[in-house]
Parts: C-alpha cells; sequence; structure tokens
C-alpha cells in the first residue's frame, strides 16, 4: 500500500491551536463565575472517603453510627458527582473543539489543491489533530471511571437507606407489638381528650 503524501499536510497556527485549547479553560472559568453569582460554589469534599461497607459490618452498627456511615457516603457521592459533571462538561468541549480543528484542517487541505481522496487521512495523521484527539480520549476514559465510582457510592449510599428504612420499620413494629400485647393483658392504654391530654 503506498504511504501517504504528507508533504501537503495543513500545518494551523500557533493562535488557531492555542485559541482551541483555551476555550475549554474559558468555557469551565465562566461557568465557574456565574455559578458563584447565583451562589452555588462548587460542592466541597469531603474529608475523607467513607470506609467500606465491607469493612464497617453494617449489621453490628448503633442507629447513630449507620446514620453518620449513610451521610458520609451520600456526602461523597454528591462530590464525585459534581467531579463528572466537571468531567462530562470538559469532554463535550473537547468533542466540539476536535470537531472544529477538523474542518479547519480540512477547509486548508482543500484550499492547497489537495486531492479530496486524501484529505481524510491526511488530517487524522496531523499532529495537532491527533493531540486533541488523544484529549478527547483521556476526558472519555476519566468520566467514565468517575462515573463508576459514583454510580458505586450511590448504590452504597441507597443500600445503607434501605437498612435504615428496615431497621425504623422493625421499630414501629415492635412498638405495635408492644402496644396489642398491653391491650391483652387487660392494661389499657390511656385515652386522650380533645384538649391533647390524657384522660
Amino acid at each position: 500500500m503506498p504511504r501517504l503524501n504528507l508533504d501537503n499536510a495543513a500545518v494551523l497556527s500557533n493562535d488557531t491551536v492555542d485559541g482551541l485549547k483555551a476555550i475549554t479553560e474559558s468555557i469551565i472559568d465562566g461557568v465557574h463565575a456565574a455559578m458563584n453569582a447565583l451562589g452555588l460554589p462548587e460542592y466541597p469534599r469531603p474529608r475523607s472517603t467513607p470506609r467500606p461497607l465491607d469493612d464497617a459490618g453494617v449489621a453490628g452498627l448503633s442507629n447513630p453510627d449507620l446514620g453518620q456511615l449513610y451521610v458520609e457516603y451520600v456526602a461523597y457521592a454528591q462530590y464525585v458527582n459534581g467531579q463528572l459533571a466537571e468531567l462530562e462538561a470538559g469532554y463535550r468541549i473537547a468533542v466540539a473543539n476536535l470537531k472544529q480543528l477538523d474542518a479547519k484542517l480540512k477547509s486548508q487541505l482543500f484550499a492547497a489543491g489537495t486531492a479530496k481522496a486524501e484529505i481524510p487521512a491526511l488530517v487524522k495523521d496531523n499532529p495537532v489533530y491527533l493531540e486533541f484527539e488523544l484529549e478527547v480520549l483521556k476526558l472519555y476514559a476519566m468520566k467514565s471511571i468517575v462515573d463508576a465510582h459514583y454510580r458505586a457510592y450511590d448504590k452504597q449510599a441507597a443500600g445503607l437507606s434501605r437498612v435504615i428504612t428496615l431497621r425504623e420499620m422493625e421499630f414501629q413494629q415492635e412498638l405495635r407489638g408492644a402496644g396489642i400485647g398491653g391491650m391483652r393483658k387487660g392494661r389499657a392504654r390511656p385515652g386522650i381528650g380533645l384538649d391533647g391530654k390524657p384522660i
């Protein structure tokens, strides 16, 4: 197979390349400024990651400790979700930048009289295009990994919530059982009058 003729490879000015790279930062910085103006600062990073559930021995935890662990998981899931949102935004901007770069390179090659059949391959082999494409791939990989972490923390928080709900249901059942049992033994529960006081 004959090698591509790279003599006609498009060369973009440094200003064009730097301008495309700066777009991502300027958009993200603008969003942060707008969020701060609305009184929505970045979600704070928790002091530590929550301990793994398999180490926590959830069944043996007291109710206050279980509640604390649940709060830790919810807080960390929300922090990771904020990081995921930033990566998603950066990824989408990087994809848009790659498309703009693709169009600019094709336009430049077409204007230079490069054969139409060679243009797509020349664009893909362009070092600047490869750099931007690598950035897109890196951001995609990062957002995929962070998304997996978010889902894990969110599911673990949901699991802790279910344990708390089950404990609450058991407690309510015990209260009802104690109330019914007390009535069977002839101990009537005091009534409450219209004024809310015991009769």
